[in-house]
């Protein structure tokens, strides 16, 4: 009987041990959870942030629609300039500065 009562006080303490390991795991999985909320709040700016500078990156860019495949020159920067030239005559070449050009691809809807 006295084992008996040994055994199940023993019980306890291995019960009341469990509830604070649980206890300490319950707490530092609330952490993580907040550190996730704040990570996953940072990464939404970031990402907001990131969409808005591609964006004004693009703020310069010039789409000219109908450029032919081939142009006569071969040269898609002189025909871009060419062709700005004709739109505006009044520039100069040192009036128009070109960082590249580019073909886009064909439009989704172009089929």
């Amino acid at each position: 009987m006295v084992t008996d009562i040994k055994d199940v006080g023993d019980l306890g303490l291995m019960v009341d041990a469990l509830e604070q390991s649980g206890d300490a795991y319950e707490e530092e999985l609330d952490s993580y959870q907040g550190e996730l909320l704040e990570l996953q709040d940072k990464n939404a700016e970031l990402r907001f942030q990131l969409e808005d500078l591609e964006n004004r990156s693009r703020w310069s860019n010039i789409r000219i629609k109908g450029v032919p495949l081939q142009t006569d020159t071969g040269n898609l920067e002189e025909y871009v300039h060419g062709f700005f030239h004709h739109v505006v005559p009044e520039l100069t070449p040192q009036d128009f500065i070109l960082d590249h050009t580019h073909r886009a691809g064909r439009p989704a809807n172009s089929l």
